[in-house]
């Protein structure tokens, strides 16, 4: 009976270290570094994702610049502009204008 209880408790004991915790193999340490990694690279992906929202203009200067000039539109003659100029409110409620019909635009494009 006795062999048996030591027998007993040898085996219990096998899966655990100094201490009683048990022991990590290796599949589970190669687990916990992938899942470290995954978790490295999501968080960076994240970072990366919004700083491209935040910095990114996606072509809008290129449009809104370039192609329309809309700054020059708005500056006017007499700051270095095109035309009569805008006030601030006027240009606020064309830009407004402008984005509702775009919007109505690409809803209708789908």
């Amino acid at each position: 009976m006795f062999a048996g209880v030591l027998i007993g408790v040898n085996s219990v004991d096998r899966g655990r270290a100094e201490g009683g915790f048990p022991v990590q193999t290796q599949e589970q340490s190669r687990f916990r570094k992938f899942d470290a990694q995954i978790n490295d690279n999501s968080a960076r992906m994240m970072e990366e994702g919004k700083n491209t929202f935040r910095f990114e203009t996606f072509g809008d200067e290129a449009f809104w610049g370039d192609a329309l000039r809309l700054h020059q539109a708005i500056e006017g003659d007499k700051f270095g502009g095109v035309g009569a100029g805008l006030s601030l409110q006027a240009a606020i409620d064309l830009v407004g204008a402008i984005l509702h019909d775009f919007a109505s635009c690409s809803r209708h494009s789908r």
